[in-house]
């Protein structure tokens, strides 16, 4: 009879640690690719913030030509993973930008969509909206490179 409770006992404690190793497995996992994501995400702001940067001396310095806005592929360009990394950041983040970096898709979109077409109708105006994007850029890769 005691051999039967023993077997219970050591069945059951295999189940807790299967259990418990199973649960740290998949959270490991789960940080590896929040970390990967991380990661591309910080290339993906580096990459859009070389062409902000290089519109903003455009609109400062009154050059001939359009900002640049290669690196711009629509909505697309950010993945849902790396927007659902930026929308799990915390809620009390003080903003550099007046443009909250949840909604990066939407100023990106307005600035290499509008801004880029007709930066020179309104410079002053699309000047202060450009380091606006700068801004938000920033601040967004800083929040990505704190989760690797």
């Amino acid at each position: 009879m005691f051999d039967y409770i023993d077997n219970i006992i050591t069945a059951f404690i295999g189940l807790v640690f299967g259990v418990a190793i199973y649960i740290c497995t998949r959270k490991l996992d789960e940080w590896k690719h929040k970390r990967n994501y991380s990661k591309l995400g910080v290339v993906i702001m580096d990459s859009l913030l070389e062409e902000v940067r290089t519109g903003l001396d455009i609109i400062k310095n009154n050059q001939c030509g359009p900002p640049p806005k290669n690196s711009w592929d629509g909505m697309k360009t950010i993945p849902d993973e790396v927007m659902l990394i930026i929308f799990d950041f915390p809620e009390k983040i003080k903003q550099k930008s007046k443009f909250n970096c949840k909604d990066i898709r939407s100023h990106c979109k307005n600035y290499f969509e509008h801004i880029t077409e007709d930066w020179n109708k309104n410079i002053q105006y699309y000047q202060g909206e450009t380091e606006e994007v700068k801004k938000m850029l920033e601040q967004t890769k800083s929040l990505l490179e704190k989760n690797f």
